[in-house]
């Protein structure tokens, strides 16, 4: 065994806001041209297959089918090489081109980006400007959290030249693209994401089923030669089974295993075990109408009682770092410059205390005008650790005095139906998937908003947030990222256990593949195995 560790992402002096020209840049590793010239014959390839164990896809969870412009299935798309962006996150958090090869900032609310000239759909068309104001225009009409971020107030296409107007600033407008929801389709066909996405990635999309994606080898993709006539993308919600597979042959690579599986691969010449630093993290957010929480003082003692250091170093193995909020200490924004609750049962049952609740019976749990203090933890299964989480957090709190019943749920469309009916959420989340320190504020005002909170504090976040979200100078967002995040620790809004090391483990011989900073990239022409 060989362990890989990709570059983490720069800190936030790399932010790359892209507002000024950019030009004669490459978009990727490889060449814009077809490597060989011409389009790649069936005999070549047609018998090669690939098969990927994951535990982050399922029709269940919000990244289920290939249609990007549908939740978060964009992930999906642009993870198993059917869909690619205008521009694209490199591994070490700055901007590059991708389909696009250069973008101005001509005035605070218009932007002109040049899309390279031998762009090709899979089904041949040729991606010009007009192409991708169609794809866009569908985005924002079907997904809210892309029309929210991108702030998109009308389209030009001429040519290759496709110009963007938005109704306010939006100085990241260009790291927003590339999130995966905006991976350019064609959408002058039948958009259906089980059967019939149309990308410009290596691959094109055969099926998509609620636990299998099947991909093949686009034979005249623009930008080299896909390596394999078929992948077919397996979903596990078991990490040991998934762990099974991969050790028996079925699989050639898995991503994301379980940490605990992690030392099975370790010191075996068969595999290698590929990883990066990442800004994924664990949290969980209090919902502040619920009777239990509606005392900030009470968060702040919950979030004080959980044992952060002891579920990184045991149950994830060390593979991460144990979190003060929102970002990585490498980060200008990251943890380094919050100031969080820190682990204390004794300051926790004082605060506790102080808020009206006692153990009057001697049964062990607190509580308060005869209800004892029992909670509803929501969690899901196919991030394997958030379980985890959730258990621990069980213990640590029966030592202070609260009941946790965990509602553990398949996958993270929870968010979608969860509604009130919980005290806690957990969930696994990118942070700074733009390599940008206030992008991750609009998650909590759009689709993650179940927290509840509101009244003049509330306000106060909105207002900063609205602030931050128009700022240019990249210094100035970062200090605004740590004032966004000092509120949400001062008003006990989430807690965040850990920053996270993602890893792509493969049979040696596998190559071209390796988890990415952003968790975005995964399968691409480069991917190949020796026989």
């Amino acid at each position: 065994m060989s362990k890989k560790m990709t570059k983490a992402f720069a800190l936030a002096a790399c932010l790359a806001l892209g507002i000024s020209v950019l030009t004669g840049c490459s978009g990727g590793s490889n060449s814009d041209t077809n490597n060989s010239g011409i389009s790649v014959t069936a005999t070549d390839i047609d018998n090669k297959v690939f098969n990927y164990g994951v535990t982050a896809y399922s029709g269940a969870q919000a990244n289920g089918g290939i249609d990007p412009h549908l939740s978060y299935a964009g992930w999906s798309t642009v993870r198993y090489g059917v869909g690619e962006c205008l521009v694209k996150i490199s591994e070490e958090g700055t901007i590059e081109p991708w389909i696009a090869d250069s973008w101005t900032l001509i005035d605070d609310l218009t932007w002109e980006i040049n899309i390279k000239d031998n762009v090709t759909f899979s089904n041949g068309k040729k991606v010009d400007a007009a192409a991708v104001k169609a794809c866009f225009e569908r985005l924002i009409e079907k997904n809210e959290r892309a029309a929210s971020g991108l702030k998109i107030s009308g389209i030009e296409a001429d040519g290759q030249k496709l110009t963007i107007h938005t109704s306010e600033k939006n100085p990241i407008l260009i790291n927003w693209l590339t999130d995966p929801f905006a991976c350019v389709i064609d959408v002058s066909e039948e958009v259906n994401g089980n059967n019939h996405v149309i990308g410009t990635g290596p691959y094109t999309l055969e099926s998509a089923t609620t636990d299998k994606v099947v991909v093949k080898a686009n034979k005249s993709y623009w930008n080299g030669t896909p390596k394999f006539g078929t992948i077919n993308v397996q979903c596990f919600l078991d990490g040991d089974t998934m762990a099974m597979a991969l050790q028996n042959g079925e699989l050639d690579a898995c991503a994301n295993l379980g940490y605990a599986n992690l030392p099975i691969f370790e010191n075996n010449s068969n595999f290698e075990i590929n990883s990066a630093a990442t800004s994924r993290s664990y949290m969980f957010i209090f919902n502040t109408q619920s009777d239990e929480f509606s005392d900030v003082n009470v968060r702040k003692a919950v979030t004080m009682a959980i044992n952060k250091e002891g579920f990184v170093n045991t149950l994830m193995n060390g593979f991460g770092e144990v979190a003060q909020l929102c970002y990585p200490a490498s980060y200008e924004f990251g943890d380094s410059k919050v100031k969080g609750p820190q682990y204390n049962h004794e300051e926790a049952k004082r605060l506790l205390a102080d808020a009206g609740w006692d153990d009057t019976d001697g049964d062990g749990y607190l509580d308060k005008d005869g209800k004892i203090f029992e909670i509803n933890w929501v969690t899901y299964r196919n991030r394997i650790e958030l379980p985890l989480l959730a258990e621990s957090a069980q213990a640590s709190l029966k030592e202070i005095g609260i009941k946790v019943n965990i509602d553990d749920r398949e996958s993270n469309t929870v968010i979608e139906d969860v509604s009130k009916d919980f005290d806690i959420y957990s969930w696994a989340v990118v942070t700074a998937p733009y390599a940008d320190g206030i992008t991750f504020f609009n998650e909590l005002l759009t689709n993650y908003n179940i927290h509840g909170w509101s009244g003049e504090e509330y306000d106060k976040f909105v207002a900063l947030y609205n602030k931050a979200s128009q700022e240019t100078d990249s210094e100035k967002r970062a200090a605004y990222s740590v004032e966004l995040q000092q509120m949400l620790v001062d008003n006990g809004i989430l807690c965040v256990a850990s920053h996270n090391t993602m890893n792509i483990v493969t049979k040696t011989g596998v190559t071209g593949i390796a988890p990415h900073p952003s968790d975005y990239y995964e399968i691409t022409a480069d991917l190949d195995m020796a026989q």
